[in-house]
């Protein structure tokens, strides 16, 4: 219905970017962000559709929507809810349930090294001294050791920043192997995605989400390779 209503032009979509085409797409709830300056614009608009403000500090998906010029602290977060986890685990629930916690933030974000050393200084205590939050403690096995997987003597435990380039580098994969979603037919919309994405230079102003992927692209190119298929599209 959707569609047909767009092609007799009796609704209009919205556009990711001045030159790209029209979105058109039904959510069971919708979430606007209502930017600039003419707040008078705003007021109406808010007044029209019953929208509220949102806050500064406003979190979606256990994830901050406006990013401040402190990634450090923006994702500290990550920490605390952790902290709140840890208590009462042992292995099979840090591989499984703690270290899962951030898989949401860990897939749209670039957190910092500093947030992610601490994720795994928390995992590291929590392992050796449960008990205690503070203070020295003994490693009675090589921290790397244990991150190996369990077949070859490890834990299988799984360092942060690891499993957060992994998760960028895939939705990086997936803007450039022409990946169908809403998601991102806008991104590759928005930020004009051409087949040279993969080693063309990164836009200088974007979102945190799309820095974070262009900078994915250098693991994705690494192990990114052509396949030939009729040949048409070679330049001999």
């Amino acid at each position: 219905m959707l569609d047909r209503e767009l092609s007799l032009g009796n609704i209009s979509g919205a556009k990711a970017s001045v030159r790209g085409s029209n979105t058109c797409h039904v959510c069971r709830r919708y979430r606007f962000v209502l930017q600039g300056n003419k707040k008078r614009y705003k007021r109406s608009i808010k007044h029209l559709l019953l929208m509220k403000s949102l806050k500064k500090d406003v979190v979606y998906l256990g994830t901050p929507l406006f990013m401040s010029k402190s990634p450090s602290k923006d994702f500290k977060f990550l920490q605390e809810k952790l902290e709140s986890k840890l208590a009462g685990w042992r292995c099979t629930l840090i591989t499984l349930v703690a270290q899962a916690i951030p898989s949401y933030t860990l897939s749209a974000f670039h957190v910092p090294t500093k947030n992610c050393d601490k994720l795994d200084s928390m995992t590291r205590r929590f392992w050796w001294k449960p008990k205690e939050k503070e203070g020295k403690f003994i490693a009675w096995k090589q921290w790397d050791k244990l991150f190996r997987p369990k077949v070859v003597g490890g834990l299988g435990f799984k360092k942060t920043k690891e499993v957060n380039a992994g998760l960028l580098a895939k939705l990086a994969w997936m803007v450039a192997s022409g990946k169908h979603s809403i998601c991102m037919e806008v991104l590759r919309t928005k930020y004009k995605v051409k087949e040279d994405w993969l080693r063309a230079e990164p836009k200088k102003i974007a979102s945190p989400t799309w820095r974070a992927i262009e900078d994915a692209k250098n693991l994705v190119v690494k192990g990114a390779c052509y396949l030939l298929g009729d040949g048409k599209s070679i330049s001999v």
